[in-house]
């Protein structure tokens, strides 16, 4: 039986990506390079990151763990590990997107040497993850206090379990979340705007945070 072969043109990745990384560069944004569709192809993430790419990204741990085995990154688990993954997503996660401070205390006890970044994630109408923003202050100040994690910032996400559909009106609210959190940011707080969608919502944004995005 003959199987399915797919072909990867890694030239067209590599220029796909700088032309993005000079648009988001140009609008002091940075590029995480989410490899989900590739099912974390080591090839596929070092031409995203020779092009550019301020790292790696991906929501399946086996993604990040085939990274690390080629020594790419920094890599980020943009979901919220199941307890069973923890020790897992310490290990291969530089940085994990979670909102409860139990996993995240657990995810510091595996932490292998430096702590595991962690951004909070917060609800903005998707309903798919996250704590709403009047929690953040208090949920950050308990990550920020755990050993063996730093809490790096804040992350959101857009149409995805609701098609809550992003706008700069929402970005404005994420930033004046991660406003609320930076005093217990472990260094420069981060902004984690979301996915592929909110690209082409970024014409006359100006960020007030160092802000990334993550598209795939």
């Amino acid at each position: 039986m003959t199987l399915p072969r797919l072909t990867i043109d890694l030239d067209a990745v590599g220029e796909a990506t700088r032309l993005l990384v000079a648009d988001l560069q140009a609008r002091r944004l940075t590029l995480v390079g989410v490899t989900k569709c590739v099912d974390g192809e080591p090839a596929v993430g070092q031409a995203m990151l020779e092009a550019g790419c301020a790292g790696l990204a991906d929501s399946r741990l086996s993604s990040l763990v085939r990274l690390a085995q080629w020594g790419l990154g920094p890599r980020t688990l943009i979901r919220a590990p199941q307890p069973g993954e923890l020790r897992t997503a310490a290990q291969v996660g530089d940085r994990v997107l979670l909102s409860d401070p139990g996993a995240a205390r657990v995810l510091g006890e595996h932490a292998p040497g430096a702590p595991v970044e962690v951004l909070l994630t917060v609800d903005l109408g998707d309903r798919r993850e996250g704590v709403l923003p009047d929690a953040a202050p208090a949920v950050a100040a308990q990550l920020a206090g755990l050993p063996g994690v730093d809490l790096a910032g804040v992350a959101v996400n857009f149409a995805c379990l609701s098609g809550q559909l992003p706008s700069q009106a929402l970005f404005r609210q994420a930033e004046d979340v991660l406003a609320t959190v930076s005093s217990v940011c472990a260094a420069e707080p981060v902004l984690s705007l979301g996915g592929t969608c909110v690209v082409q919502h970024l014409d006359g944004y100006a960020p007030r945070f160092a802000t990334e995005v993550r598209p795939g």
